[in-house]
This record gives C-alpha cells, sequence and structure tokens, in this order.
C-alpha cells in the first residue's frame, strides 16, 4: 500500500533519521512513516500533536542512553570547574578587594577555602569578567607541565593500561597533582604573599590545560568501547 505522507510528517522522519542512532533510526523512521502515513488523510490538530509527541518521545528516549548520560554529564562537570578557574583566575588578576588577599589561607596552601568566599561568587554580576583578558591564562611553567603529563599519560595507556578505568586514574592523578604539589609547597616554604601568586596560577592553570583534553579523550574512549 502506498502511504502518503503530509509535510509534518516527512520533517518527523527526517529529523528521526538525523538524530537517531543508524542501527535504530531506518527502523523507528518507517514505524513512525507507515503508522501516521495512514492517517495522512485525516490531518488535524490531532493528528499534527500524536506526531510530534511520538517522534520528540521516540528522540529523547533512545538518544538519551546511558553512554550519552555519562558524558554528557562529564561534559557539563568539565565545563563548570573550567569556568570557574577562568572566574577565579580572573577574579584575582583584576580585584582590587584587600580582603580576599589578607586571608590566612593564601600562605598555608589551603587556597580552596577561597572558592567559598561570597565576595568572589558576587563578582559574577559585578562585571569583573568583562575585564577579562587572554594573557591571564599563560603561564609557561603550566605549559611545560600539562604537555609532559599528557605526553607521559597517552604514553602509559598505548603500553600498559589500555582502559578506560586505568587511563581515567592516571589523567586524573596527573590533573590533581599541581594542586597539591603547590599546597604542600606553601605550607612547608616560608614564602611572601607575592611569591605565593606564581605557585598558584601553577596549581590552577596546569589542572585547566589538562582537564579539556582528558574529558574528551574519556568519552571518546567510553564511546569507542560501547560500539565494541
Amino acid at each position: 500500500m502506498k502511504i502518503q505522507t503530509s509535510r509534518s510528517l516527512r520533517t518527523a522522519v527526517w529529523l528521526l533519521q538525523t538524530l537517531l542512532p543508524s542501527r535504530l533510526a531506518e527502523e523507528v523512521s518507517g514505524d513512525v512513516e507507515e503508522e501516521f502515513g495512514e492517517l495522512c488523510t485525516l490531518q488535524g490538530p490531532e493528528y499534527h500533536i500524536n506526531l510530534w509527541q511520538q517522534t520528540l518521545s521516540c528522540v529523547g528516549k533512545l538518544m538519551m542512553t546511558k553512554q550519552r548520560l555519562y558524558s554528557l554529564t562529564l561534559a557539563l562537570g568539565c565545563g563548570a570547574i573550567l569556568f570557574v578557574l577562568i572566574a577565579a583566575i580572573n577574579f584575582l588578576s583584576v580585584s582590587d578587594d584587600p580582603s580576599v588577599i589578607e586571608h590566612g589561607y593564601w600562605l598555608n596552601g589551603n587556597m580552596h577555602l577561597f572558592f567559598g568566599e561570597s565576595v568572589f561568587w558576587q563578582s559574577f554580576s559585578n562585571g569583573l569578567l568583562s575585564q577579562m583578558t587572554w594573557d591571564m591564562y599563560v603561564d609557561l611553567p603550566s605549559v611545560i607541565y600539562a604537555v609532559a603529563a599528557l605526553v607521559a599519560v597517552f604514553a602509559a595507556d598505548k603500553r600498559w593500561l589500555r582502559s578506560v578505568q586505568g587511563f581515567a586514574l592516571l589523567a586524573l592523578a596527573s590533573i590533581a597533582l599541581p594542586y597539591f604539589a603547590g599546597m604542600f609547597y606553601i605550607k612547608f616554604s616560608s614564602l611572601a604573599l607575592n611569591e605565593v601568586g606564581p605557585v598558584v596560577a601553577f596549581m590552577w592553570l596546569a589542572p585547566m590545560y589538562l582537564l579539556p583534553v582528558v574529558t574528551a579523550t574519556i568519552i571518546k574512549k567510553r564511546h569507542q568501547l560501547h560500539l565494541a
């Protein structure tokens, strides 16, 4: 039987074939086309509502697999951390509020306490991000460490690890190392406040360089494992 098609139905079928995984797209779009093609002559508000309700339901259920949800969560987490680090570095670079710099945590290694400061979070509404310049985020020691860490992690993964979990653990350790190394260095060294700045830059910028690459690689590895 020849099935008639409306513009809405053709659009819905195209959407399904575009968004769904190839192994599902043909079967699901074919079912929708057959079911609603037979009702094409009875078009009305109810026809279009049911068509798009079923189409969007299929897209939502079949696209948001466990793998995709994991990837989305990982990407959003990475984006949130990067945004906070970018904002923190910008704040310390342009803020003229002396109250934050006077806190003792800068000299005892506990600078994570800075992220609990209300003045930092209030800066988002004060327009400080508009004063951001890219040179704030360039630090040669951090670049050198990030490149060396990536080379080492990928080499170890290729030679010994060869698993998503192994790569993720080693990569996360390389991301955390600058922070903990800097924390202990400040804690057990008698640094002046003006000497702490370069250490804090390394503690925050080196992980910031590594995080997007590591996140993208973990997502890619999990995707390849899911397809295998």
